[in-house]
């Protein structure tokens, strides 16, 4: 994965960016974005309500989507925290690249579990995601607070 997979990360998931619109995501990414999402506001509702953080993730590190959660969960860490997840999110998508080469016929699910500065601990977990209306496969990579499972 690029270099600058972890500030691109760090960068969506800032204090700063309270809302993830459109059109802070990729180019490219943006109108498929509007487009899944004004055929289906179903499923951007689903999206939304999951308890767990979710992100779209290209293998090369770019960000297509997060949802409410996977904001809410980088709100509340400090930057010593944000530091650490963003890292270990890297650690396991890179995993899970190299696993492709390894286990080309197999659907895996890499996981990890990282405790936080105040011993909340977030379980995060990647695997491959293939969509008919996305050209290459990206990575589904979901964030789970266990210590605040609301």
């Amino acid at each position: 994965m690029k270099a600058d997979f972890i500030q691109r990360l760090n960068n969506m998931m800032s204090d700063r960016l309270k809302i993830l619109e459109p059109s802070h995501l990729l180019p490219e990414a943006a109108p498929l974005h509007r487009n899944i999402l004004r055929q289906f506001p179903v499923l951007q509702s689903v999206l939304e309500s999951l308890s767990e953080g979710l992100l779209i993730v290209s293998e090369s590190g770019e960000l297509w989507y997060a949802n409410e959660q996977a904001r809410r969960i980088s709100q509340q860490l400090t930057q010593s925290d944000r530091t650490s997840i963003m890292q270990e999110i890297e650690r396991v998508c890179d995993s899970l690249i190299e696993s492709r080469s390894l286990f080309p016929d197999q659907k895996l699910i890499l996981d990890s579990e990282i405790v936080m500065l105040d011993a909340t601990i977030v379980r995060i977990q990647a695997q491959w995601f293939q969509s008919a209306k996305i050209q290459q496969a990206c990575i589904l990579v979901t964030l789970e607070d266990l210590c605040n499972n609301n």
